[in-house]
């Protein structure tokens, strides 16, 4: 059992009173001062103590299953898929941590049992940038790539179909970062990533029995007058047949590294029906010259001078889902003044030039919780085999949200809703995801989304990966392990 906070203040106490014995000792001709740093040093030691503290665990909701007490601080992040269900079993990865390094793993439940497996190691990793993403190919064939802050890439399969028990050895190639994996046709693998310079998005390519290669550099260009850092997350979609493949990513691009980021934030789409030799609107209008955000379709955000230096992104994507009649839906977030924290579903308006849409999904929000605002929700949205939209929507009170641009939630504010819409955006059931008021620290909750071959909530419940937990950086020497779950929502 954890010890109590009041246990921990009471060995920080001891410990500086042992120290602070020599101190007063060499400093007998000023008895106050030895005793103001006594009061001083108790006083710091007892705000270290009560700062890191364990907290006792919340309690684990029912359905919920303990995966892991290793996983990172970054365990579920990210926009790509961690989950993947085919042929009766389902296979969940996250990115762990342990003195050393972070890694890569893997458990499976076998849905005829209700059992699972034992954790599996799938690779090293470099930092907690490199989480790994899961997709399955027409054979049955499992394979996870991960990526560091600009490190090569790292390739693994499974050795038998459907299987996680062994693996090949890992492959490197490319570099980037913000990975998205997708299985394609005749056993081939598609990775759309943020270039290892900045400079915008690659999309590499592995044909079945060949290497990976990078077959359209840059198809999204950083804007030539944005010369330093840049943020770009990609979403990667098949249409009917896997014929057409859409893409989505939010853009984030300034002026410099540590100051005057962030000043072109938009969310993009476009899609391809070569393989990326040709783009297109929405619309079907040819997308020529450079493929600079603007010239894409812009489904939010704006150019302009930002307050902050180093701003938090303002518009976010949350995810892209491509429904059986062709027709993409994207969901975003938008932090923009005049009305920040809103959430938005787009589909593409029907007609040449008609643009994008937005269903009701800010407003269906609005009524239900009318005194929070959205949060970005990377990885929250799909489409299940039975064509219902489902997403998890992360929300805060609006009180909280500090200065224009810096929305300082502080930690165990955020609370997550459950939205389904079964009729495309006509009308929206919302309920909480999680237990209300349980006092859990949750994070970064990770939906099973259509990857090439595996069919989302096909009978059974929708699979969600979370952490519980410090979701910050670590500090120098420090290591922080979360609790990471899985669980099926319905």
């Amino acid at each position: 059992m954890p010890a109590s906070p009041i246990a921990h203040i009471r060995r920080a106490l001891n410990a500086v009173a042992s120290k602070t014995t020599i101190s007063i000792c060499a400093a007998r001709h000023s008895r106050m001062s030895a005793a103001v740093t006594v009061i001083a040093m108790a006083s710091a030691a007892v705000a270290a103590a009560v700062d890191t503290a364990p907290k006792a665990p919340a309690p684990i909701p029912p359905g919920h299953v303990l995966l892991s007490e290793e996983g990172s601080e970054r365990a579920t992040v990210g926009a790509g898929n961690m989950i993947v269900t085919v042929n009766g079993k389902t296979h969940v990865v996250w990115q762990a941590a342990d003195p050393t390094n972070y890694k890569s793993m893997i458990r499976t439940l076998d849905r005829a049992t209700g059992k699972w497996s034992e954790p599996v190691t799938l690779n090293q990793a470099k930092d907690n940038h490199a989480r790994p993403y899961l997709t399955v190919d027409g054979d049955g064939f499992l394979h996870v790539v991960t990526a560091g802050h600009g490190t090569p890439f790292t390739y693994v399969k499974s050795v038998q179909p459907n299987d996680s028990t062994t693996w090949t050895k890992p492959v490197t190639f490319g570099a980037g970062t913000y990975p998205y994996l997708l299985a394609g046709p005749d056993g081939s693998l598609l990775l759309a990533a943020r270039s290892d310079k900045w400079t915008g998005v690659d999309l590499y390519m592995m044909k079945h029995g060949e290497r990976w290669r990078k077959i359209r550099p840059l198809i999204l260009k950083r804007e030539p007058q944005y010369k330093e850092y840049a943020g770009y997350n990609s979403v990667l979609q098949w249409g009917p047949g896997q014929r057409r493949l859409h893409f989505a990513c939010d853009v984030y691009e300034g002026f410099g590294t540590y100051k005057l980021r962030g000043e072109n934030q938009l969310v993009v789409h476009m899609y391809t029906d070569d393989l990326g030799a040709t783009w297109h609107r929405a619309d079907g209008t040819l997308i020529e010259g450079e493929p600079y955000p603007k010239n894409m379709d812009v489904l939010a955000g704006e150019s302009r001078k930002r307050k902050d230096q180093m701003p938090e992104a303002a518009v976010r994507l949350g995810g892209m889902v491509v429904d059986a009649t062709g027709r993409p839906f994207v969901l975003l977030t938008n932090d923009e003044e005049p009305e920040r924290g809103k959430a938005s579903l787009l589909t593409p308006a029907e007609g040449a030039g008609g643009g994008w849409k937005e269903l009701g999904l800010h407003a269906a929000l609005r009524k239900h919780a009318p005194e929070s605002g959205a949060l970005g929700p990377a990885g929250g949205f799909t489409l299940t085999s039975a064509g219902v939209l489902q997403m998890i929507i992360p929300v805060a009170p609006l009180k909280l949200w500090g200065i224009s641009e810096k929305k300082g939630i502080p930690p165990g504010s955020t609370s997550y809703l459950w939205v389904e819409t079964a009729d495309a955006g006509k009308t929206f059931a919302i309920k909480p995801a999680f237990p209300p008021g349980d006092g859990a620290e949750r994070n970064a909750p990770t939906l099973e989304k259509p990857t090439g071959f595996n069919r989302v909530a096909d009978g059974v419940g929708t699979g969600m990966a979370y952490f519980e937990g410090l979701r910050r950086y670590r500090k120098e020497n420090e290591i922080i392990q979360t609790r990471v779950f899985y669980a099926e929502m319905k």
